[in-house]
C-alpha cells in the first residue's frame, strides 16, 4: 500500500520538469548581454581614446607654426603627439589647416574653414583619426570582423597681440581739486559731484575686454563672438556705462567705483548720444575671444564715454559764419583722450594718434571780378603718435614702435588764390611741422595682456631747437635738396640752442609736448580646443 506522500511527490517532480532548461537559457542571455555589454564598452572605450589622442594632436599642431606643426608628416609636432599618446600603426591620421570663427561654430562644419597656410587668416589645426576595432564576441550578419571609430579635434591659435596707447600733455590738472566735475558738467551739460577719491577709484581698476564685449553682444542682440559685428552696431553711451556698471559690481570691494558710475550714468542718460562701438575701442581685424582676453583700464573707457557723448572732445566748435564777400568755417577740438589700439602685429596696421588741439579752418574770400581766395588752415597742437612697425617674440621679446611728438602742426595744403576769373591759379601750399619723430623705438619685454602697460615718455625739451630750425627751413625752402644741406651746416647751431633751451625749460619744470606711449604684447602660439 504506498502513501499519499508518495504520490504526492511524484506529481511536483512531472511539475518541475524543464526547470533547468529555462535556468540555462536565462544565464545564457544574462552571457550574451554581458558579452555585447564588454563589446560594446571597448568600442566606447576605443572612441575615448582617439579622442584623447586627436585632441592633444590638435594642440600640438597649433602650439607653432602650422605648416610645419599641423601635418601627418612623421616630423610633424602633430604627428609626433599623436604617436606618443597611443596611435597605431594601422590608424590613419589626417590633418588640416584652416581658419576658425567663432560665429560660425554651430554649423556642419563646426566654425572651421579649410584655408592655404599661406594665408593670413589661418588660425587653427584640425585632426581626424580613424581605427578599426574589432568585434570581441558578436558580428553583423554580414560578417564583417570590425568597424571604423573616429574623433575630430580643432585647436585655434591665439595670435601674438600687441596694444599701444598714446596720449599727449598740453598742461597738467591737479584732481585733488576736482577739476573733473566741472569739466564733467560743461559735457553733459548737468551737475555731476565726483571727488578725487572717486577718480583714482577709477583708475585703480581694469575691466576684461573679452566680458565687456560678450555682455554688450548679449544687451545688443548682436551674434556671440561676432566681434566685427558687434563694433558696428549703433547704440548710446548709456548702454556702454551700463555694461561697465554690470560688469564691476561683480566685484564685492568696488562699491564705490560702482556709485561713481551711477553718477555718471545718470548724468549722460539726460542727453543719450548715438554712437558705435568701434568709435570708442580701435581694435583689429579679425581678432577672436581669446585675442580680446586683455585688460582696459576702467577710467580710459569712463572718460571716452563721456568725451564720445559730446563729439570725442571736451570741446567741439563747429561754426559757420558769411559775410558779404567771405564765408568762414570753423571746427576747433580741444583735449582729446589717451588713444588706444589693439591687433595682432602680424597683420594688423597697429596705430593711436591723439591731439590736445585740433583746429580746422575753411574760408573763402571773393573780390569781384579781382580774385578769388580759397584758404585752408589745419592746426594741431600737443599731437602725438605711435604705430607699431616690428615685433618680435623669440629669442628676444620687443616691440618697434614709430613715435611722433608735434608741438604744433600748420598746413595750408589745398589752398589757392584764383585770379581773372579762375583761369590762373596760385596754390598756397605751406606746411611748418613743429615735430620730433623718433623711429623704430625698441620697447624691450613688454608686459603680457594680463599686466601693466610698460610706460614711457617722450618730449622736446632738448630737442626744441632742432625741431623749431628744421620747421622754418621746411616752410621757407620745402623738405627739397636744399633744406636739408642748411639743416646739416647749422647742425652745431641747433645743438647748441637744444641745449640751452633744453636746461631753461627743464629747470622751470615743463615737459614740453610730452608723449607718453603704453605697449603691452602677447606672445608665442598659445592653442586651444575650440571643438
Amino acid at each position: 500500500m504506498s502513501s499519499f506522500a508518495t504520490g504526492l511527490s511524484c506529481a511536483r517532480i512531472r511539475r518541475q520538469s524543464g526547470a533547468v532548461a529555462m535556468l540555462g537559457a536565462l544565464w545564457l542571455m544574462i552571457a550574451v548581454i554581458c558579452l555585447a555589454t564588454i563589446d560594446v564598452g571597448n568600442v566606447f572605450w576605443q572612441k575615448r581614446e582617439l579622442q584623447k589622442i586627436a585632441d592633444l594632436a590638435a594642440l600640438a599642431g597649433a602650439s607653432g607654426p602650422l605648416a610645419s606643426s599641423c601635418s601627418s608628416n612623421k616630423s610633424a609636432s602633430a604627428y609626433l603627439n599623436a604617436s606618443a599618446n597611443g596611435l597605431l600603426a594601422d590608424d590613419l591620421l589626417e590633418t588640416a589647416i584652416g581658419k576658425w570663427i567663432a560665429s560660425n561654430s554651430g554649423n556642419d562644419n563646426k566654425g572651421f574653414e579649410v584655408a592655404g597656410a599661406k594665408s593670413k587668416e589661418v588660425n587653427a589645426c584640425k585632426v581626424n583619426i580613424k581605427r578599426n576595432v574589432p568585434y570581441l564576441f558578436i558580428f553583423f550578419a554580414s560578417g564583417s570582423e570590425e568597424r571604423t571609430v573616429s574623433a575630430a579635434a580643432i585647436a585655434r591659435q591665439t595670435p601674438q597681440l600687441a596694444k599701444i596707447t598714446a596720449r599727449t600733455t598740453l598742461l597738467s590738472l591737479n584732481t585733488d581739486d576736482s577739476i573733473l566735475s566741472p569739466v564733467l558738467k560743461g559735457l553733459l551739460g548737468t551737475t555731476v559731484n565726483i571727488n578725487a577719491i572717486g577718480w583714482r577709484g577709477l583708475a585703480n581698476i581694469d575691466l576684461d575686454l573679452l566680458q565687456y564685449l560678450n555682455l554688450l553682444a548679449a544687451k545688443l542682440n548682436v551674434k556671440a563672438g561676432d566681434y566685427t559685428g558687434l563694433l558696428d552696431v549703433n547704440t548710446n553711451v548709456g548702454v556702454l556705462l551700463g555694461a561697465m556698471i554690470e560688469l564691476v559690481q561683480k566685484d564685492s570691494t568696488a562699491s564705490a567705483q560702482v556709485a561713481v558710475l551711477e553718477k555718471i550714468f545718470a548724468a549722460v542718460k539726460v542727453s543719450p548720444v548715438s554712437v558705435k562701438l568701434s568709435q570708442l575701442l580701435n581694435l583689429g581685424a579679425g581678432l577672436n575671444d581669446t585675442a580680446l582676453d586683455a585688460k582696459v583700464n576702467l577710467l580710459d573707457l569712463v572718460s571716452s564715454s563721456i568725451l564720445l557723448a559730446n563729439s570725442k572732445n571736451a570741446a567741439n566748435v563747429d561754426l559757420g559764419i558769411s559775410l558779404l564777400i567771405a564765408n568762414v568755417r570753423l571746427k576747433l577740438k580741444v583735449i582729446e583722450p589717451p588713444q588706444w589700439a589693439l591687433g595682432n602685429p602680424a597683420v594688423d596696421v597697429i596705430q593711436a594718434k591723439t591731439a590736445q588741439i585740433q583746429l580746422n579752418t575753411e574760408a573763402s574770400l571773393i573780390v569781384p571780378l579781382v580774385a578769388t581766395v580759397d584758404l585752408k588752415l589745419k592746426l594741431e597742437v600737443a599731437s602725438g603718435t605711435a604705430k607699431v612697425v616690428g615685433y618680435s617674440c623669440n629669442p628676444s621679446k620687443y616691440l618697434n614702435v614709430d613715435v611722433g611728438s608735434g608741438l604744433l602742426k600748420v598746413s595750408t595744403e589745398g589752398s589757392s588764390v584764383k585770379l581773372l576769373l579762375g583761369l590762373i591759379s596760385i596754390p598756397l601750399n605751406l606746411k611748418i611741422p613743429f615735430e620730433k619723430n623718433i623711429p623704430a623705438h625698441l620697447f624691450k619685454d613688454p608686459p603680457s595682456m594680463k599686466n601693466n602697460q610698460k610706460w614711457e615718455s617722450f618730449d622736446m625739451n632738448f630737442s626744441i631747437g632742432t625741431v623749431l630750425l628744421d620747421g622754418i627751413f621746411d616752410a621757407l625752402l620745402g623738405q627739397g635738396v636744399g633744406s636739408e644741406i642748411l639743416k646739416d651746416l647749422l647742425g652745431s647751431l641747433k645743438l647748441l640752442i637744444d641745449g640751452i633751451l633744453g636746461l631753461l625749460i627743464t629747470a622751470l619744470g615743463i615737459n614740453l609736448s610730452q608723449v607718453d606711449v603704453g605697449v603691452q604684447m602677447n606672445c608665442g602660439f598659445q592653442p586651444s580646443l575650440v571643438y
